[in-house]
């Protein structure tokens, strides 16, 4: 507390009403009968300081010393120094000082031989403090005396008790500042104040929840809500604002409009106000508070508003820690915590699902960050609002948790909620979500297990083209765990240089040269097989993000392949890679390629030596990221196909919006050409790549029937197992040297 603090009582004007009014207690002590007479004669009656005087008599130092040890309260004592001994006097002195520790008590000798005298140093020995002879105190100098001596009493009355509760203040402010919530500190503040004034005290105390930083509410009494409360206020702990009785809304509506304490009487409202938040609190007091209390009480206050300040930090804190800036639904922590302790309830039939929110990414890019939060709120608005026995949470970017009941988490009645769109500023914006969904069942796990098996499910139900979820089953962790073993693998794999690039020719079906060849991964083992076929490792390794490396490696390997046929004169083509989504969204991946194609030029080789192949379906998911790396390869001057044509849903549109130069027919539309019988599909693709003006590949050619169906059709080239398989590079070198000699072409 600051010096100005101390001093607030030692106002004279700032004196306990109570103290005021009581009357000055004065013990005469002394042998004499006719003392006390004249004693009471001249006191009796009058008023001193304001206050009436209340007389107790005394005739020795036993009787004195007995009736002190019950009753101490006395202003001033008058004592006789003789009386059954020479020295009484002064041994009660040294009694009421050393042994009852009267400080504030004032001690007046007199005697009426003027031969006992006390020398000087006796007065301070004793304690003593006032001194006169018997003979010498006339009506005059007996009120002077007593007056002089009450006033010394009242100050340090005075300040002794302005000390007292200075002390309690004080050590009452401590207890504040060790609460960190607004539960305990409102608590330990309505007791710090009956401590203070040390009676009883009826009083509540109310605050704004300190949840959000957008909880200021101002002068509103509706927004406060009763944390603690005691005395005849007891019933209201936790009810609503509306229960308190029109009279105290009133001071307390006054108390927040003006935003200052007020004291009526009995009843008084504390106004406690943090850095965001708002408190108050109320109290009746019986009876009322002094000047001295009143002036304790704002004091006290001061430093209640620092602790609230404090305390609604530490909340916020602690809220922020466990839930989620943006939306204020819990987040992933606080959804794993409660699944700990609450991870199975029988007879409920509780149910964890996981809300993806479909193509949110795309939406995002359209709208702006902004309303793509403003989406991301109004989904959280609805889950809230329409899910009224659940628990939500935001566990990711779009990713949202419920655990409820199974009559509310269940993927029809979850699905059906975004039956009609989101609102967003002045836009609906339609919205469709894909869940994944784990039973609650007992012996399911802890929070982290019970997550990791939704988001399973989740995974699973996002890879499925019909119903959009699933239902977590054991067998899918196992599967999962097995992914997992794959993926490690392979990293340790492509670490160890395990991997290898494997060459399948193109031959142009016109004139028989080897006009390219597709770069393909494998993954051999020790025994001349492979550890696994790429239709296994390859999509796990576009899952974990691994393609990205081995993608980079693999177009890296191939120049390096095509630049060594090219200067032993084995091969003049072009050499295909196969190019994943995850590497066109990198930011790199055009300029890797350009630094490709510098190698590739400074071998004297052009940039269309080069072809990057992707799938028609990666290609019309994404067409705005594909469009956009496109044509930025097209400048750099490489070749770029479309590989699997036919299984997707491409349109003539969305081709010529591509700027492709070759279609590669997929191998289940070749089959189809078989036994004198044509291929539908692939006639109509050929067909439109010849409208389009691009190559076309035929894939998975295996009989001279197919080869002869496709020539006749108009199709570029071919490539399958009736040229060559796939082929480490030295049995490529042998096979290129092999077709050179047979046919005199490269």
């Amino acid at each position: 507390m600051s010096n100005d603090d101390l001093l607030l009582f030692d106002d004279q004007d700032v004196i306990d009403e109570a103290f005021a009014l009581a009357p000055w207690r004065v013990l005469v002590v002394d042998d004499d009968p006719e003392v006390h007479q004249v004693t009471r004669l001249v006191l009796q009656n009058v008023r001193l300081l304001g206050r009436p005087i209340e007389i107790v008599d005394t005739f020795s130092l036993a009787q004195s010393i007995s009736l002190l040890e019950n009753d101490r309260d006395f202003a001033v004592v008058w004592l006789d120094v003789v009386m059954e001994t020479p020295d009484a006097g002064l041994r009660l002195i040294t009694h009421i000082r050393s042994q009852l520790h009267m400080r504030e008590t004032r001690i007046i000798l007199r005697t009426g031989q003027p031969g006992y005298a006390p020398e000087l140093e006796v007065f301070s020995e004793y304690d003593i403090n006032d001194y006169h002879a018997k003979t010498e105190l006339t009506h005059a100098r007996l009120m002077t005396a007593m007056t002089a001596a009450l006033r010394s009493y009242e100050q340090i009355e005075t300040n002794r008790r302005n000390t007292e509760l200075m002390e309690r203040i004080a050590r009452e402010s401590a207890k504040l500042n060790g609460q960190h919530t607004l539960q305990s500190l409102s608590q330990q503040g309505l007791s710090s104040l009956e401590n203070i004034l040390g009676r009883t005290v009826d009083g509540l105390f109310a605050a704004q929840s300190a949840a959000s930083e957008d909880d200021d509410q101002g002068d509103d009494p509706g927004s406060l809500s009763i944390l603690a409360s005691q005395g005849k206020f007891t019933a209201l702990e936790g009810a609503p604002w509306a229960a308190l009785a029109p009279e105290d809304g009133e001071r307390v509506s006054r108390c927040l409009r003006l935003a200052q304490n007020i004291f009526e009487q009995q009843d008084c409202v504390l106004h406690i106000y943090g850095e965001f938040l708002v408190a108050i609190v109320l109290l009746h007091i019986n009876p009322p508070p002094s000047a001295v209390e009143r002036q304790a009480i704002h004091l006290f206050a001061a430093n209640l508003n620092t602790a609230f300040a404090t305390a609604t930090l530490f909340e916020r804190l602690n809220f922020n820690a466990v839930h989620d800036h943006l939306t204020s639904l819990w987040n992933r922590q606080h959804l794993i915590n409660h699944l700990d302790q609450h991870p199975y309830s029988p007879g409920r039939h509780d149910v964890l699902a996981l809300l993806d929110l479909n193509n949110f990414a795309e939406v995002n890019d359209a709208l702006g960050d902004e309303l793509g939060d403003e989406l991301l709120k109004s989904v959280a608005q609805r889950l809230t609002t329409r899910l009224e026995h659940s628990h939500i949470a935001r566990i990711g970017g779009d990713v949202f948790a419920v655990i409820g009941p199974e009559d509310e988490a269940n993927p029809n009645s979850l699905m059906h909620l975004f039956d009609t769109p989101c609102k967003v500023g002045d836009n609906y914006i339609p919205v469709s979500v894909t869940l994944g969904l784990r039973q609650l069942d007992e012996g399911g796990g802890d929070g982290i297990s019970l997550l990791k098996s939704a988001n399973i499910a989740l995974s699973r139900a996002k890879k499925s083209m019909v119903t959009h979820f699933e239902y977590f089953l054991p067998e899918m962790e196992e599967h999962t765990h097995r992914h997992l073993e794959i993926i490690r693998d392979l990293r340790l794999a492509f670490d160890g240089e395990k991997l290898d690039v494997w060459f399948q020719p193109q031959v142009d079906l016109h004139d028989g040269r080897v006009s390219g060849m597709e770069a393909l991964i494998r993954w051999p083992n020790d025994r001349g097989g492979f550890v696994h076929p790429p239709n296994v490792f390859i999509p796990l390794a576009e899952d974990s993000g691994l393609i990205i490396d081995i993608g980079q490696w693999v177009m890296e390997r191939s120049v390096d392949m095509l630049m060594q046929l090219d200067q032993e004169q084995l091969f003049s083509g072009r050499v295909a890679v196969n190019v994943s989504m995850p590497q066109f969204r990198t930011q790199s991946f055009v300029h890797d390629v350009a630094e490709l194609v510098d190698v590739l030029k400074s071998e004297g080789l052009s940039a269309d030596r080069l072809e990057l192949e992707i799938t028609e379906s990666i290609a019309m998911d994404e067409p705005k990221v594909v469009q956009r790396s496109f044509h930025a390869l097209k400048e750099i001057g490489v070749r770029i196909a479309i590989d699997d044509f036919g299984t997707g849903y491409s349109s003539m549109g969305q081709l010529r919006a591509l700027p492709i130069d070759t279609i590669k027919v997929d191998q289940m539309f070749v089959r189809e050409i078989a036994q004198g019988q044509g291929g539908l599909f692939a006639e109509t693709i050929i067909g439109m790549s010849k409208r389009l003006g691009v190559e076309t590949v035929a894939e998975g050619v295996e009989t001279e029937e197919q080869a002869h169906f496709l020539q006749q059709l108009g199709c570029s080239d071919a490539q399958g197992w009736l040229y060559a398989r796939a082929m480490p590079p030295p049995e490529l070198r042998e096979w290129l040297q092999q077709h050179q000699r047979r046919t005199g072409r490269t």
